[in-house]
């Protein structure tokens, strides 16, 4: 007769709860669908609460961009297109991957070769890493200072001049008008990267930003003493300037969202 007996062996097992089962089937639900299952859920679970996001505060940029944007209406902005390939269906897609640097790796490696002083380096790449995801410098150089100077990075502490210094070395890296301060900055940047300092559409700019946004040609033209057709040109060369200096790349990594 077979004797029964109690013994304990270590044993590793895969074990799908209930709840790891159905957090499993929302992981795979297109989004669409993930949307509409939230929003059942929420009709039938009373205990379910909505949370709404916070309205992005609106700053002094974003206005500025609104109002230039409603300044192309109507101009005709060119644009190239990257020939197409066609896929054989052989290649392998991971084979053509490479690393994307990220806006705020670019930056800084541009910054050491822009730069040999160690304090301006320090100081760009504080600068750098308080860029927004538009490529905006949000704060004023006296907060940098306040800044640097409650982190100890720098001995002695940095003076407004040297904040300065740095901040126009990082504003000659590429792209064109990183580190603007705001829309009219950016601007001005990015004709001075063309070598347009001298012309009608940096002047505009640097003196009659207020009286572009209202995009009333003949009387800029009646006050600069030009023509209109030159207040047209300076504007078709405003219409190629980029609003957003990170150019869409961001400051940080790409997030890649599930379909």
């Amino acid at each position: 007769m077979a004797q029964l007996r109690l013994e304990q062996r270590p044993e590793l097992r895969q074990i799908l709860t209930p709840k790891l089962i159905e957090t499993l089937k929302l992981l795979i639900l297109p989004k669409i669908e993930l949307e509409s299952k939230l929003q059942q859920e929420l009709m039938e679970n009373p205990m379910l609460e909505e949370k709404q996001q916070p309205p992005k505060e609106q700053t002094k940029q974003d206005a500025e961009i609104r109002q230039w944007k409603k300044l192309l209406d109507g101009l005709k902005i060119s644009s190239t297109q990257l020939p197409r390939v066609e896929d054989d269906g052989e290649s392998d897609p991971l084979l053509f991957t490479k690393y994307q640097k990220t806006m705020y790796e670019d930056l800084t490696e541009q910054l050491a070769a822009a730069s040999r002083d160690e304090r301006t380096k320090k100081i760009g790449e504080f600068i750098i890493g308080n860029l927004d995801d538009r490529g905006f410098l949000n704060i004023s150089i006296e907060q940098i200072r306040d800044s640097l100077i409650s982190s100890g990075v720098l001995s002695p502490p940095p003076t407004l001049e040297e904040i300065e210094k740095a901040l126009r070395v990082v504003q000659t890296l590429s792209p064109p008008g990183i580190a603007a301060r705001n829309l009219q900055e950016c601007f001005l940047l990015q004709l001075e990267d063309l070598d347009l300092k001298d012309s009608l559409a940096y002047y505009i700019v640097q003196h009659h930003f207020d009286d572009l946004k209202r995009k009333n040609i003949p009387q800029l033209a009646e006050h600069l003493g030009v023509s209109e057709d030159e207040v047209e040109n300076a504007f078709e060369v405003l219409a190629h300037l980029s609003m957003f200096p990170a150019e869409g790349r961001g400051l940080t990594a790409d997030i890649v969202e599930p379909d």
